[in-house]
Order: C-alpha cells, then sequence, then structure tokens
C-alpha cells in the first residue's frame, strides 16, 4: 500500500504503478523533506504532457541526491518571525530549514525560540544557527534548558546569564559537556561567585577551550577539565 499522499498523487497525475512504487519507496527515505518534495512534485507535474515520464526523471534525480524539495511557507516559522521581529532574511532561512527537516520542526522551533528570548539580535542568531542547521556544521541546535538549569542553580546575574547564552551559542556543538563543565567547576570552586568566575572563564570558553580543573586564581597553568 502506498503512502497516502504518494497515493493522492499518483491518483491525480495517473501515474502507472510501476512509478507510483518507485516514488512511495524514494519518499520512504526522505522522511525529512517529504513535505517539500511532494509539494514540488505537485508543481511540476501541473499541465505536464506525460506526467509520469517527467516524475520518473525526478525520482532518478532523488536517487543521484540531486532532487531538492520547495521551500514551503510556514506558520510557525511565521509567528516565531512576527514574535522577535525577524528580518526576512532570517525567516526565509528558518523555512529551509523546516523544509528540510520536517521531522526534527518541532525540535528546532522549540530550541530556537528559547534561545531568540535570550539574546540582543534574534536575527542574526536565528540566521547564524539555521546556516548551520542547513550546511551541516550543526546536527541540532543547542538545549538552552540545560543553561537554564545552571542558571538557576548557582543564581547568576543577568549579564552572566547574558554571557552563558553568549557560550552556549558559540559551542554549540558541544554546549551539553562545556555546561557539566561549569557546574561541576562551580559547585567545587565557585558557588557564591559563579557569575564573577563565569566572566573569568568567558574568554577561554569563546575560544574554544575547556573549562580548566583547578581555579585560575590560584596560579600557573591550569589544567583542562575533560568529561
Amino acid at each position: 500500500k502506498l503512502d497516502e499522499e504518494v497515493q493522492r498523487l499518483c491518483d491525480h497525475f495517473e501515474i502507472v504503478p510501476k512509478s507510483a512504487k518507485r516514488l512511495d519507496e524514494e519518499i520512504a527515505k526522505r522522511a525529512d523533506t517529504k513535505p517539500s518534495d511532494l509539494a514540488r512534485l505537485w508543481d511540476l507535474l501541473e499541465d505536464v504532457g506525460s506526467p509520469t515520464c517527467l516524475l520518473d526523471l525526478k525520482i532518478d534525480e532523488m536517487v543521484a541526491g540531486e532532487f531538492t524539495g520547495m521551500v514551503l511557507n510556514d506558520r510557525e516559522v511565521e509567528a516565531l518571525a512576527l514574535n522577535f521581529s525577524l528580518s526576512d532574511e532570517a525567516k526565509e532561512k528558518l523555512n529551509q530549514v523546516v523544509s528540510r527537516r520536517a521531522t526534527k520542526k518541532g525540535q528546532d522551533l522549540v530550541r530556537l525560540e528559547g534561545l531568540l528570548a535570550q539574546v540582543d539580535k534574534p536575527s542574526d542568531v536565528a540566521t547564524s544557527m539555521a546556516e548551520k542547521l542547513l550546511n551541516g556544521k550543526l546536527e541540532s541546535l543547542p538545549d538552552l534548558s540545560e543553561a537554564e538549569d545552571v542558571i538557576k542553580k548557582f543564581n547568576l546575574t543577568q549579564g552572566a546569564k547574558r554571557l552563558l547564552v553568549e557560550i552556549v551559542l558559540a559551542r554549540a556543538n558541544d554546549s551539553s559537556r562545556i555546561l557539566g563543565q561549569l557546574e561541576v567547576y562551580f559547585e567545587d570552586h565557585a558557588r557564591n561567585r559563579a557569575s564573577e568566575v563565569l566572566r573569568e572563564l568567558s574568554g577561554r570558553l569563546l575560544a574554544g577551550g575547556d573549562v580548566p580543573e583547578e581555579p585560575l586564581w590560584r596560579g600557573g597553568k591550569s589544567r583542562s577539565r575533560s568529561r
């Protein structure tokens, strides 16, 4: 039995069973782009003399990894853009993300909303995070709830809170590890002055370094903490 949406398209354009089955098999492999893929196929096959022939060509493109679906205008992206006054560029990038990561859309938008609520330039952050997702530099957006746990636990000041978010954004691929290191470090060495210590460590962390094992104020070269 064919996927319901694939069946609807094939019935509408009177696609032969063999091609319909091929399409169903390929779409099943492309869950992240299924809505945008099918939207583009509906657009391409309209008013074509031989829809099956064109569809076969497009399926071949899917197999070869050369087919690109349509960028869809998503209502949740539109709401996010309105809420944070995002630029047209940022909104377009987010629509691309949603169109290419349909199965991860919920997580992406929830995490992005949390990030945008904490930054001064939401359009810049939205564009940067979207580009990293699209070009494969990020597998997923950082989960700010982990940072919020650290913020609450050590009662960080507003300035330190913003700085921690900046570190999370800069270290998006390993933010969970860095936050874990910071939590241990604050517990061991700076429970009552975590905001001040975070400022001291920020340059090191933003540059890609790890949290030291020993306090910087004890002098000497601090070893990095591995976790």
